[in-house]
């Protein structure tokens, strides 16, 4: 049986199976294992958080992962970076560990820096872990 413009039903469910497996068709994909779905992954993992506090450290293992795949990825690292700062607000137990998160943030920001130098949020995420760690230890 034909479907309109000419396809078949068995056209249709090729394609189906297809997508429900993952392979990519430019950027319209279920779950393609290319880096832009692994960064909205991560992403979405962490900013789900509130339900589940225990996202921020897959999504930080998410990212670390990502990052020793791909040492260049600075969108990755940038996102990591505003990971750790919310790991030092919600997660840490004490100003030792809020330190340490702000540290991790602000080292793999400035990793971003370097890589992808003139990207904004790079910068502001390199200051907001400064900031957050000149805050809990004093200025």
């Amino acid at each position: 049986m034909n479907i309109k413009n000419g396809m078949t039903s068995a056209t249709l469910a090729v394609l189906f199976v297809l997508l429900a497996i993952g392979v990519p068709f430019g950027d319209n994909f279920l779950f393609a294992a290319d880096g832009k779905s692994s960064l909205k992954d991560a992403e979405k993992t962490y900013l789900s958080y509130y339900e589940d506090s225990s996202n921020i450290g897959r999504a930080i293992d998410k990212l670390n992962r990502m990052s020793e795949q791909n040492s260049k990825d600075s969108q990755a690292m940038i996102l990591l970076s505003r990971v750790w700062l919310t790991y030092g607000d919600v997660l840490a137990r004490n100003r030792d560990e809020k330190l340490m998160a702000c540290e991790n943030g602000r080292d793999i920001a400035k990793k971003a820096i370097e890589i992808s130098p003139n990207d904004p949020d790079a910068h502001f995420w390199y200051t907001a872990n400064m900031g957050r760690w000149g805050e809990t230890r004093g200025v």
